[in-house]
């Protein structure tokens, strides 16, 4: 272990406390796990599973077990601004036609048309016409779940009346979500609450809740027992079975459990006995619902680094896990110290999350301001590769704040300054915009850069819709951008949209075929139609819809279009400016 992460657990073990209620267990070190969970925005926002069929399917569910994993409402790698949302936001929405596009949603590749949709599913709005309260707050959070928001979803049950005729599918969400986010103790007192002769809940689910259970509190006979009558019910969970075996082993087992016969649904238990043992979770999580199982696989400190490591990347797209998060999990992957000042970052050609790993631990040991600078860009770099820009200046952020401008470090001042743009540290860009255009550079395109990098310091500080669309409009970034015809399509359809008296700004553009596809009819129909009659939710939910599976450069300039178009008066603060800046952005434009 470096000297860098040896100091760094010897402080955080100085402070860090963590002393779980069930304490006859003590085979997992929780110390990474409290500082990671710290780290992050909400510390009780852990982990998640869930199968959102098992809310689906309501009082009847009674085979529905889930998968919880808790994408969280913490802060997104590009914050986007306060969303403001009025209360007829579902009011005028079609019960068909809702329920027909939640059943076709996914997550799309923006930030912006994710958080903005998930915030709508929060709002206290009145339901559709042909909707119950009732019907429409279970509807609401079984998209929640959908859309990776355990916690959101909690709170939301939480709020609801004990009568809702969804108690069964709620008393089993939260049931998932106190083991998936280890909460032991809370998990084993929920599952004893509950009217288990009126519950509809899968008895063999229960039945393994109550073994698991009885265990943690070190009565192994008994919970022998419980399993014996598990096994004559025929159930073939070979999966809990290897477990509850390692578990009475006190066995660190890491081989592969893959092959063994498993219930989809009763992931969360797994995952939370799995962690108990210090036994590791794989792949197969990750793959089931990487949205949903992140956490529990970046806290559990017997899985594979990698593993950890590509579900944190993961987690912090969807927002859920933060840069101090992050920087800790970064910390804890092992270099030597001549591996941190020599080694060829090939040897990670294959393990993309390591060379992310060690490029920052590399900029951390850095001493002098010209050395550390020299591997933040190439940490920077690096991470461009794999659109994970973003998320390498949020984390380097503690890295930079304090380094002055000098003669040394002229040629990566437009580097630092949009670093700090990106993390919104206005005065600090500022400082390095200045810096790097009194220093004369030999870069052929310093002028191009330097012009792009105070453009995108304009948009970004930009204070309204207007301001942004006039900032741009008044740029000279249209010129500049005449080699890349895909580029040059983004800016003259934006540029349509914003200006509608400007319709000739196409005429340079001579492009006869397009192989990108369109939405269907419906779905342009409908963004077009929601729009004219402020049916925000309808809105948002085609918009989102046609977006799935795709980037903001692989979308048909007409498309594209039509969105702007409906985005373009949405009474949603900040809404419009934040989409095209993130379209700028996606697409390397600024």
């Amino acid at each position: 272990m470096n000297i860098l992460l040896s100091l760094f657990l010897s402080i955080t073990l100085a402070f860090s406390v963590f002393a779980e209620d069930i304490k006859i267990i003590e085979l997992h070190d929780q110390t990474i796990d409290r500082i990671l969970l710290n780290a992050t925005n909400d510390n009780d926002d852990a982990n998640n599973d869930i199968n959102t069929e098992e809310l689906k399917s309501s009082t009847s569910a009674t085979k529905e077990q889930d998968i919880i994993i808790d994408p969280e409402e913490s802060e997104s790698s590009e914050p986007s601004e306060s969303v403001t949302a009025f209360p007829d936001f579902w009011e005028n929405a079609d019960k068909d036609d809702v329920l027909f596009l939640f059943d076709n949603l996914l997550l799309t590749n923006s930030l912006i048309l994710n958080n903005t949709l998930i915030d709508a599913l929060t709002l206290n709005s009145l339901p559709p016409q042909g909707f119950e309260e009732d019907e429409f707050n279970h509807f609401k959070i079984v998209n929640l779940i959908k859309l990776g928001q355990r916690k959101k979803a909690f709170n939301m049950i939480e709020t609801l009346n004990e009568k809702t005729d969804y108690v069964d599918a709620f008393n089993l969400f939260k049931l998932n979500y106190y083991f998936s986010t280890y909460e032991l103790n809370q998990a084993c007192d929920f599952s004893n609450s509950f009217n288990r002769k009126e519950s509809k809940i899968n008895e063999n689910y229960l039945l393994k809740v109550d073994i698991f259970c009885t265990f943690l509190q070190n009565k192994t006979e008994e919970a022998d027992f419980l399993n014996s009558l598990l096994e004559e019910m025929d159930d073939q969970d070979d999966y809990f079975q290897k477990i509850f075996l390692n578990l009475k082993r006190s066995s660190k087992n890491k081989e592969d459990f893959t092959l063994l016969n498993y219930d989809e649904n009763s992931m969360s238990l797994y995952s939370a006995m799995i962690r108990v043992g210090e036994m590791p979770l794989n792949n197969k999580y990750l793959m089931k619902d990487p949205v949903n199982f992140s956490m529990p696989i970046i806290l559990s400190g017997s899985s594979d680094i990698s593993l950890r490591l590509k579900a944190s990347h993961k987690a912090y797209q969807q927002g859920i896990f933060n840069a101090d998060s992050l920087s800790a999990l970064y910390q804890t992957v092992d270099f030597s110290y001549d591996e941190l000042t020599n080694i060829d970052l090939e040897k990670f050609h294959k393990n993309f999350e390591i060379g992310m790993a060690y490029l920052f631990q590399k900029a951390n040991i850095q001493l002098l301001p010209i050395t550390r600078v020299q591997s933040l860009v190439d940490f920077w770099s690096y991470a461009e590769k794999e659109n994970y820009s973003s998320l390498a200046y949020d984390i380097s952020r503690n890295l930079i704040d304090k380094i002055e401008p000098s003669p040394e470090l002229s040629e990566h001042g437009i580097e630092i300054a949009k670093a700090h743009i990106h993390n919104s540290n206005f005065k600090l860009a500022d400082k390095w915009i200045l810096f790097a255009e009194n220093y004369q550079s030999e870069d052929e395109n310093f002028a191009e850069k330097i012009q792009s990098i105070k453009l995108l310091y304009k948009l970004k500080k930009s204070t309204n819709d207007k301001q942004f669309i006039n900032i741009l409009l008044n740029s000279d970034v249209l010129k500049g951008i005449h080699e890349n015809i895909i580029k040059q399509e983004i800016l003259l359809t934006i540029a349509s949209v914003i200006n509608e008296n400007n319709n000739e700004i196409f005429n340079g553009n001579r492009n006869l075929y397009d192989q990108r596809s369109v939405p269907s009819i419906y779905l342009l129909n409908k963004i077009k139609q929601s729009s004219k009659t402020n049916n925000y939710g309808e809105l948002l939910l085609s918009i989102n819809i046609s977006m799935v599976d795709k980037s903001w450069e692989e979308t048909h300039p007409e498309h594209l279009r039509i969105i702007l178009t409906a985005l373009r008066d949405i009474e949603i603060e900040n809404f419009f400016k934040d989409v095209i800046l993130e379209i700028l952005k996606a697409s390397e434009i600024i």
